[in-house]
């Protein structure tokens, strides 16, 4: 019994330090979420890729994994393998909420997201990729690593990338 406690213990450390690190924002995770909290319209639609995002961006806005609000809902993103029309779904789904929508990359979010299982490993980049070719999105901000993705409201209305 001894043994197993004292085995334990540095499995317990190591799973604190994973909490940890996967809730560290780095300094331009922190000065993209105050770029977005000035900027984009009260009541938008944020999309971070996992709940590692500054809390502050909840209060103005509809947000994924709000700690506020209490939503956790599922946006046709999660849980699934890349396929080429999930920028479209995600825009359709951002778009009938809300023209003023945004989704948020940054490595600590992409580490997240495949490490707990929100997105199977390589779909994050697939979609970052695509999202960066797609007439339906229009990268917003860039600080760092930190990437932030608008939707292209007029292009979505129009039916582009259908």
């Amino acid at each position: 019994r001894e043994w197993l406690q004292a085995t334990a213990l540095p499995e317990s450390l190591v799973t604190r330090q994973d909490r940890l690190r996967d809730r560290y924002l780095t300094p331009e995770g922190v000065e993209s979420a105050r770029h977005i909290y000035k900027r984009a319209p009260y009541g938008s639609v944020l999309v971070p890729l996992a709940p590692n995002v500054p809390g502050q961006l909840a209060y103005n806005y509809w947000t994924v994994f709000s700690p506020f609000e209490g939503i956790f809902v599922d946006p046709p993103l999660l849980k699934r393998q890349y396929t080429p029309g999930m920028t479209q779904e995600l825009a359709n789904w951002i778009g009938t909420q809300s023209e003023d929508g945004f989704v948020i990359f940054s490595p600590q979010m992409v580490e997240y997201a495949e490490d707990f299982g929100l997105m199977p490993k390589g779909t994050p980049e697939k979609l970052r990729q695509a999202m960066l070719k797609s007439p339906l999105w229009e990268l917003w901000h860039k600080n760092g690593e930190v990437e932030v993705f608008k939707l292209n409201a007029k292009a979505w209305r129009e039916g582009a990338g259908n």
